[in-house]
């Protein structure tokens, strides 16, 4: 079954998954020196296996951990429920932190990064309308509006990979419709779509001196030199778009089960840059940056969640799997980083109502 057959049936879309804006990330390293284009090629695989990584930490599965089918009371009234989480993703790269810089022929990056990124977040489910009652105790219809914030602590997460100019805090809002609501005979089953937002996070840093621009006449534009060497390469993402989730819940044995679906797309800019070896007449190292460019990313994924009602609260956890991506043209197929393998995430947290 194709990727735009399995959406349509589980989320109501009916259509093809949108291409990645390839043509763009080609023309990334057409102004970088080929001798470091392997490096350049590295960083924009980077880029584009972190952006869904990077949606992924601050989205987690369920937008409500635990919520299927609407908060609004069986009366109709009006109620909150607030969930703390933390999500945790396993954020695989290919190696540009790497600070091996000799003035020889740099080797291709073939190494993989891998460490496990942790996000704290507070969603909040209002609930705006009851529904429809189609039969005792059987509603349709129930809306409620979303509402998330995300901290990402990137220095706690992997201060060699994570950069400490990078954004840390992420936002996102929505709604979602609770189709069915469940009861003792039938499932619930719940659509919900969310705009996320967040602003620019690096991985890597390709100098950790101070830069000052390049005046060399044969400079390629945008190079500057450094004092300090760091990483070989960095890449620089942002990230806005639309998460959407389908969910159906049944209570077992007095725990509660929500099987998901989702479908994550986020488009923004992002820019890469390379370190050069040292051998100019200050011996200082060149930087090549890229202009910014346009990066697309989608992803499907599926998730299990389980939660137990306490006498102050609910409980829940869940676990999920999001699909990889494409290599990108030029990066090595000999990598340990292997751009089609699918990301594991994780989520944990507590729900009050109010």
């Amino acid at each position: 079954m194709t990727k735009a057959v399995w959406l349509g049936a589980v989320l109501g879309a009916g259509l093809a998954l949108p291409v990645a804006a390839q043509e763009s990330i080609d023309q990334v390293c057409e102004d970088v020196p080929a001798a470091y284009v392997g490096r350049c090629i590295a960083a924009v695989q980077a880029a584009d296996a972190a952006h869904p990584q990077l949606g992924m930490l601050i989205t987690g599965g369920n937008p409500g951990l635990g919520l299927a089918a609407g908060s609004a009371g069986p009366e109709g009234a009006p109620r909150l429920r607030a969930t703390g989480r933390f999500n945790l993703v396993r954020l695989a790269l290919p190696g540009i932190t790497s600070e091996r810089n000799t003035g020889e022929a740099p080797p291709p990056l073939t190494e993989e990064t891998n460490v496990v990124g942790v996000s704290l977040g507070a969603d909040l489910a209002f609930g705006l309308t009851p529904g429809i009652e189609v039969s005792p105790g059987t509603s349709v219809g129930v809306v409620d509006l979303l509402a998330s914030a995300t901290y990402l602590p990137v220095d706690l997460v992997s201060h060699e990979l994570f950069d400490a100019s990078s954004t840390r805090v992420a936002w996102g809002a929505g709604v979602r419709v609770g189709v069915l609501r469940e009861t003792p005979r039938v499932p619930g089953v719940s659509l919900s779509v969310m705009y996320r937002s967040m602003g620019e996070v690096q991985f890597g840093n390709a100098c950790e001196g101070t830069e000052s621009p390049d005046q060399s006449p044969f400079a390629p534009p945008r190079t500057s030199l450094c004092n300090v060497d760091g990483d070989v390469a960095q890449a620089r993402v942002g990230l806005t778009g639309w998460s959407t989730r389908a969910t159906v819940s049944r209570k077992v044995l007095g725990v509660g089960l929500t099987l998901g679906a989702g479908y994550d797309r986020y488009a923004d800019d992002f820019q890469v840059g390379v370190l050069g070896a040292r051998g100019t007449p200050a011996n200082r190292a060149r930087v090549y940056r890229s202009p910014p460019a346009e990066l697309e990313s989608d992803r499907l994924s599926g998730f299990l969640g389980a939660s137990y009602v306490l006498p102050r609260g609910t409980v829940v956890a869940e676990v999920g799997w999001m699909q990889g991506g494409e290599r990108v043209t030029g990066f090595p197929a000999e990598s340990d980083f292997d751009p089609a393998a699918g990301t594991v995430f994780a989520s944990f947290g507590g729900r009050w109502t109010m």
